[in-house]
């Protein structure tokens, strides 16, 4: 599966206005509130301590209704 970090271009343009909110995270806190802003519009994506983004991906359909 393709880390939809590296091509943002080709994000939904909400999605695309959330990544430049937060620009480069530096914090495990940015981290979890650019991914609870993204949750609704589908995506998510992984981070570790070191609050480094990665493997944005869609989140299915199914999952959403959970």
């Amino acid at each position: 599966m393709q880390d939809l970090f590296e091509t943002p271009e080709a994000l939904p343009q909400p999605v695309q206005d959330i990544l430049n909110k937060y620009g480069e995270v530096s914090t495990y806190s940015e981290c979890e509130n650019m991914l609870a802003e993204l949750k609704p519009h589908g995506y998510t994506f992984e981070y570790y301590l070191d609050a480094i983004p990665f493997n944005l991906t869609t989140i299915s359909k199914s999952l959403l209704n959970l």
